[in-house]
């Protein structure tokens, strides 16, 4: 199986830079995702809630643990976002 293949046949994901903000690239990945993947879960500190799903603080308290992640940000916090989702488990 490809490598994109084992990608879209993970349960739960999620996308650590979702925005609600329309305009920005998170809140794109997040609305493309979320038609890939059924369980799709928002990590964002700023925000409760991106296209009625509720969002999360940080990735350590989404309520499950998700088997794929897509980093979505500059890449300046890419770095710590990896080492939380280890942390978490992901």
């Amino acid at each position: 199986m490809a490598s994109i293949e084992k990608f879209l046949a993970t349960k739960g994901h999620s996308v650590v830079g979702a925005s609600a903000r329309t305009h920005k690239d998170g809140y794109k990945g997040f609305k493309a995702l979320l038609a890939a993947f059924s369980e799709t879960y928002p990590p964002n500190s700023v925000t409760e809630e991106i296209e009625y799903h509720q969002a999360y603080p940080s990735i350590s308290d989404l309520t499950l643990i998700p088997e794929s992640l897509s980093i979505i940000m500059s890449p300046e916090f890419t770095r710590q976002e990896i080492a939380d989702a280890i942390a978490a488990g992901v």
